[in-house]
């Protein structure tokens, strides 16, 4: 038997957004709230990626509210890494 473990802490995500274009998909503004807590993950490079690291910040839209997750892709030397 499994027990479903509730983290109180934690806003719900509705949105994940990658690339370029950061923009809200319920309202389209790219108008954004301070970024809230990230998560960095290492990636290991290769020709046709050569990003080492993937973070993922949380935010909202500052017209909405939309909670939401984006992610960008980094390419950081040795010394960068944290």
């Amino acid at each position: 038997m499994t027990a479903k473990v509730q983290n109180i802490n934690r806003a719900k995500v509705t949105v994940h957004t990658f690339g370029d274009a950061r923009r809200c998909p319920t309202c389209g503004s790219t108008q954004r709230g301070k970024y809230g807590h990230s998560r960095t993950s290492r990636l290991t490079p290769t020709k046709l990626e050569p990003w080492t690291h993937l973070v993922a910040r949380r935010c909202k839209c500052a017209k909405c509210e939309t909670p939401r997750i984006d992610y960008f892709r980094e390419i950081r030397t040795d010394d960068q890494s944290n």
